[in-house]
């Protein structure tokens, strides 16, 4: 119970505070990258070779989300 507590609301009551210090495109960018902060903070407890496959699926999933988080940005700025 005290695991899914910290883990959705602790996130997200966190996440909204830090909007009022930081921009959205600037968070936004920043929930975006949070898989490869995972994968960066637990590669060295835990034994998993990252292969070609790995970064690709990575990048398929990175990659749209911070363009599509730049283009809204541009848009909005119109």
């Amino acid at each position: 119970a005290i695991a899914s507590l910290c883990g959705t609301f602790l996130g997200l009551a966190l996440f909204y505070k830090g909007l009022e210090t930081v921009s959205f495109l600037i968070a936004n960018v920043l929930k975006t990258l949070e898989p490869i902060f995972v994968i960066l903070v637990t590669l060295p407890f835990f034994s998993v070779e990252i292969t070609w496959i790995n970064t690709l699926g990575i990048l398929l999933t990175v990659l749209p989300m911070l363009w599509l988080t730049v283009h809204q940005f541009q848009i909005a700025r119109r």
